[in-house]
């Protein structure tokens, strides 16, 4: 009965395609099936009852024997791997599975085994160890970063340069992700660079920062390579990276370079181009006195038997000639500031008498032209350090303005304010007013509100401009408020200070001796 029973095991594991045997003792085949018969080159006839020596080389039957021993003592199965040669005298890896039966007793009757060819696993574990081994030898001291990672951006692998770069051990860095090196708020980006990678385009070179080894943020450009399985998913990365902070300064460097450039050679043609419109502008502005002059002395010709005819036509003269010599003067010191040889000449008076009888000498232009002009202080004396003769440019050319382009019925406003530090002129009209689009660059030379030569008002584009520079001169600064239709606001604001060694320059006759200054400084506003 037992012995049907064998040959009915027999029966069954001949169809099995896995190595089985069994053995009867630690040295001792029983029976084999007759995969595991062919694999030797042997019939099963050839193993049944053999001991290993008689199968097996010394080396094989020693090896054999020796795991069979502790699966028998253990009574315990045992997995090995031992190297046997096949029918063709190859050696071949096996790993064999010895499982002890045992008895009622509780003792081992038999060993069933049964082994499996791994020789190709093993040898592509190898060759794989090996490629390995010769990858870390090319990358680990390559100074470029150079890392493995999962498409989560958890890190599998990272080379000394990447881990010296971004101070950290190889271990703190394995299994992290690399995206946390990455500022918060730049991480989308840096996973949006790699949409579109596929089987087809498994590269991809961006740049993005990362936090340095000191806390620093620093640019990379990376050189990723995606790896893909047999159905065409992405299963990793490997990436290549270079530090081009240095690179990205010399860029932002020279774009700002080339910025400037662009903004300079922006600025010089809008000057070319102002100082065509100001050199138009100038011919126009000197043909018209000249034209005004030449027909008064045509009609002088003409009524010179009659002297009384002619004070009106002598008034047109004069007031032409004034206009000539404004011009002339202004274009003199806008050559003399940008060649450095305007120089003021500082005496300390009563600003505070000065800016009245400077508000007081335009009274009569304002009153032909239907307009009122008021003056107040907060205090009536006043000595500080400055130049007389270009604080009355400065505010004859502000009165003349507000003049031109204040309406009949109008008014005009000068305020002194003294304070501790400085003393402000304050010129007021409720005139016209001035574009907002315009107010930044009234103080520029040659521009003008209306560039058109039929203007209402006359004038070179030059007055306020030099008005700037004549108080920057004196330390001080000038500001402007203006609303279309709601007048404009001219601050004049100079500093508080005395010249040593100097008198004080009392002025009491200003009012006479400006009178010929005012002329010429509205010598462009025709009654």
């Amino acid at each position: 009965m037992v012995e049907m029973d064998i040959r009915e095991y027999e029966k069954i594991i001949d169809f099995i395609d896995i190595q089985i045997w069994t053995l009867t003792d630690i040295d001792k085949y029983g029976i084999a099936n007759h995969t595991h018969a062919s694999f030797l080159g042997k019939t099963k006839e050839d193993l049944r009852n053999k001991k290993f020596n008689e199968v097996l080389s010394n080396n094989e039957s020693l090896g054999c024997t020796s795991s069979t021993k502790r699966a028998w003592d253990l009574k315990e199965t045992v997995i090995t791997r031992e190297w046997i040669k096949n029918y063709n005298g190859e050696e071949r890896l096996l790993k064999i599975i010895k499982k002890p039966q045992i008895g009622d007793d509780g003792e081992v009757k038999y060993i069933i085994c049964k082994a499996f060819d791994i020789t190709k696993n093993n040898q592509r574990k190898t060759r794989q160890k090996i490629r390995n081994l010769q990858y870390a030898a090319i990358v680990e001291n390559h100074t470029d970063f150079i890392c493995k990672f999962f498409p989560d951006t958890t890190l599998t692998y990272a080379n000394k340069t990447y881990c010296d770069y971004f101070g950290k051990t190889y271990e703190e860095l394995i299994g992290s992700k690399f995206l946390d090196l990455v500022p918060k708020d730049e991480q989308e980006g840096v996973l949006r660079s790699y949409d579109g990678i596929n089987i087809n385009n498994p590269t991809r070179t961006h740049e993005h920062r990362s936090v340095y080894k000191d806390g620093t943020l620093r640019w990379q450009k990376w050189t990723d390579e995606a790896f893909f399985d047999d159905y065409g998913n992405i299963i990793e990365f490997q990436s290549m990276g270079v530090d081009i902070t240095d690179l990205k300064e010399r860029e932002a460097l020279l774009d700002e370079k080339i910025k400037e450039s662009e903004e300079v050679i922006s600025n010089i043609l809008e000057y070319d181009k102002l100082k065509t419109e100001f050199f138009a502008n100038i011919s126009h502005e000197l043909r018209t006195p000249l034209n005004l002059i030449l027909g008064t002395l045509q009609l002088i010709e003409l009524k010179k038997k009659n002297n009384n005819l002619m004070d009106k036509e002598h008034k047109i003269l004069k007031q032409n000639c004034y206009r000539l010599i404004r011009l002339i003067d202004n274009l003199i010191d806008v050559t003399k500031i940008d060649a450095g040889y305007l120089e003021l000449s500082l005496s300390n008076s009563n600003i505070v008498k000065i800016a009245e009888d400077i508000a007081l000498s335009v009274v009569q232009f304002a009153q032909n032209k239907g307009i009122d002009v008021v003056f107040d202080t907060n205090m009536e004396d006043h000595n500080i350090a400055f130049d007389l003769d270009k604080l009355e440019r400065i505010l004859l050319n502000l009165l003349s303005n507000a003049l031109k382009f204040t309406n009949e019925g109008g008014k005009i406003q000068v305020r002194v304010n003294v304070e501790n530090e400085s003393t402000s002129i304050v010129v007021e009209d409720d005139g016209i007013g001035i574009p907002k689009n315009k107010i930044d660059k009234i103080f520029d030379r040659f521009v003008q509100v209306d560039k058109t030569f039929k203007r209402h008002r006359e004038g070179s584009g030059i007055g306020l401009a030099l008005t700037s520079e004549l108080i920057k001169m004196h330390g001080g600064n000038i500001s402007v408020e203006s609303e279309i239709n709601n007048g404009s606001k001219f601050t004049v604001t100079i500093p508080n200070r005395i010249v040593e060694d100097m008198e004080n320059n009392i002025c009491d006759n200003y009012y006479n001796n400006s009178v010929e200054r005012t002329y010429i400084e509205f010598s462009d506003i025709y009654s």
